[in-house]
């Protein structure tokens, strides 16, 4: 068998790997989330809303699960490879950019701080974190195309 004609029959495996499962969706969404709330917390400062110490404490209860959803991430793009580590970077580089740009004002912040504060008291909650995720960041960005199966539960 040529090496074109083996690429050939194993190109429907690849492709189907890089469509987005809705696993790997949900692990999106609560990385948009966490890069929102990073960025709103440093940018509300600059209109006199300060709930830095809110979302440090967020993110020390949260941290686990914003860790799983990263290593999800990292599995989707192959990252124990040279290639997969950049393709991950290069996905986690278009989120920040994304959301490092955005304008505050005091009313947006004052929400803001109000999310911060219920995800910053109390224990870790996985549902409470999923519910302001799919609040939040309802489509998350994805660099390919949903899996079926995922774009079926949309």
């Amino acid at each position: 068998m040529t090496l074109a004609l083996a690429a050939l029959l194993h190109a429907p495996a690849a492709a189907a790997a890089a469509c987005w499962q809705a696993a790997e969706i949900g692990a999106a969404r609560i990385n948009e989330l966490e890069t929102l709330l990073m960025t709103t917390s440093l940018r509300c400062r600059t209109v006199g809303i300060d709930f830095r110490d809110e979302h440090d404490r967020m993110v020390t209860s949260y941290n686990p699960m914003f860790a799983a959803a990263q290593d999800r991430l990292k599995v989707h793009y192959g990252a124990k490879t040279a290639a997969g580590r950049l393709e991950f970077q290069s996905y986690i580089t278009t989120i920040a950019n994304r959301y490092g740009t955005g304008q505050v004002n005091a009313a947006t912040c004052q929400r803001f701080q109000i999310i911060h504060r219920e995800l910053s008291h109390g224990p870790a909650d996985a549902d409470l974190l999923a519910t302001i995720a799919m609040a939040m960041v309802r489509d998350p960005w994805l660099d390919g195309p949903r899996c079926p199966a995922a774009q079926a539960s949309r």
